[in-house]
Parts: C-alpha cells; structure tokens; sequence
C-alpha cells in the first residue's frame, strides 16, 4: 500500500546464472513513479510485498543459430535475462537493438558491453538514440525497419520489449519481414505478437446487465466494467503485471481502479478493446 492506494508493478530480475537465496531488480526512479519513488526511499531492513512470479518469456533453447532481440528502456530487463543464458548455455550468435533517450539512459550499458568484448563473435549490440552524443556511433531516432531488416534479417527468432506502442510497431517490422522469424513479445497486457483483429463496433455488441457481470468473478471466469463497456480479462489473470489483483474488479465496475488505483497507458487502453464482450446495461 502506498498513500492508502494498491500499487503494482512488474519487474524482472536480473540475477546472475546460478544465483540462489536474493533478486537483484532493476529500477529506474521516474519523477512521478509512484512505485519507483517509495522504493528508491526505503531503509535497509524495510519491507515491500512481492508476488509472482507472473508473465513469461517464451525462448527455446537450443532451437535458433541467431536470435534478434529489441529493446526500449527497462523493457532491457527480460532480454538481459535471455541473453545472459543464451550467452552462457549455448552456441547461438544474438544481435541486440537497444533504444533509449538519451547516453545516460542506457540501462545495464557496462554489462552488456562486456559481454560484446567477452563473446565479439556471438553477441553485437546496436545502440539507438533520440539525442546522441555529437560524433558518436549510435542510431539516431527511434528504431525502424530499416534497422531491423539491416541487422535482424537473418534471425530465426526475435524477442520484442519496450513501451507497448514499440512492441506493436517493431512486432508489425518482423511481420513484414521477407521472411518472419518466430516473435515473442512483452505487452502490458500479457504475453503477445501482432495484436488480435480489430472488434466489431460498440453499437453491434450485446447490453450486458451488471447482474450478470456479477457472476464472473473467478480466476477462469473474470468480466469487470470499464465505463460503459464489459471486457472479458479471464486470460489476464496470470499474465498481466497486475497479477490475481486483476480479481478485485472480477464482476463489479472497475472504472477507478483502471484509471486511478492503476492508471493504464493509451496503448493499454486500445489493447484492452480488443476484448469488449459488451456494453454495460447499468
């Protein structure tokens, strides 16, 4: 609890191989970041909840000769993890596009870099940068197509993670691809790829009465009320950050815990649309 308020946020951990008994956790402190701010002030000896884990990251082992990973910011995070194994456990060669703001903003930049020295043959890093350095060797802007057909193409599997409108466009990249690899990526809302099909419009959905919402409220049967609409987020429950708090607004209007408990991005809002069952009859 945080100013009275539920708060979760999903991390991942970055421990070394092997490691037992700890988590190590990456946090970036953000000015307004209500979660990252109370962690950044806590004490040695204070306590924080923790649940999970939640969420995967699906990379078979052994599968793939190379493997293209893209990353935005902490989404660093999960392809750390992935190439610390990869790097460790197997033969497989791995190029990595890592887009950031700023120099600074690199996350784990000295690890990886290290990596890069220690395995010059099997892992390359390209760094992309909206404000580099002046005379630098980083990509500048945001990461594009081509970017990802010069230095992916030959990847038989790309792993995706960043803000979820980069995962939606760099995830349609490797679709258009002339010839896709396996993608996987990690949505605010839970595993995905490509997004589903656009919904049919509100005015050809059903009116849903809240006494039926009601009666969806289990971990394999969740509705919950969004405004006017009723979404079916039974497949979230396990996958998203959230967890099984997912289940508070199991069968009720959850209007103010997505908007304010939890607020949610505008990417995250038009995913969620993607499953609307109804409207609500109130």
């Amino acid at each position: 609890m945080i100013d009275n308020h539920h708060v979760v946020r999903p991390y991942t951990p970055i421990n070394s191989l092997g490691a037992a008994g700890r988590i190590d956790l990456l946090v970036k402190v953000y000015p307004q970041g209500k979660m990252s701010q109370h962690l950044s002030k806590l004490q040695i000896g204070d306590q924080v909840e923790m649940m999970g884990p939640i969420g995967h990251f699906q990379y078979d082992k052994s599968k793939y000769q190379r493997i293209g990973l893209i990353g935005a910011g902490t989404g660093i995070t999960p392809l750390f993890q992935v190439i610390q194994s990869v790097l460790y456990t197997e033969a497989t060669k791995i190029t990595l596009l890592y887009a950031n703001n700023t120099e600074q903003d690199i996350l784990l930049k000295d690890q990886l870099l290290a990596w890069q020295s220690q395995f010059p043959d099997r892992f390359h890093i390209e760094f992309v940068l909206l404000e580099p350095p002046e005379n630098s060797n980083y990509h500048k802007g945001f990461i594009t197509s081509s970017l990802v057909h010069r230095f992916l193409a030959t990847s038989e599997f790309i792993g995706i993670c960043g803000p979820p409108g980069m995962e939606q466009a760099c995830a349609q990249m490797v679709k258009n691809m002339a010839a896709p690899p396996d993608c996987q990526t990690f949505t605010l809302m839970g595993l995905g790829g490509i997004p589903p099909a656009t919904p049919p419009p509100k005015t050809q959905l059903p009116r849903i009465p809240l006494s039926e919402v009601a009666k969806h409220k289990e971990e394999r049967d969740c509705w919950m009320v969004i405004q006017d609409g009723v979404y079916d987020v039974t497949k979230f429950v396990g996958e998203h950050p959230g967890g099984f708090i997912i289940l508070d607004g199991g069968g009720v209007d959850a209007t103010a815990m997505f908007y304010d408990d939890f607020p949610h991005s505008d990417e995250a809002i038009h995913l969620l649309e993607q499953y609307r069952i109804g409207n609500v009859d109130k």
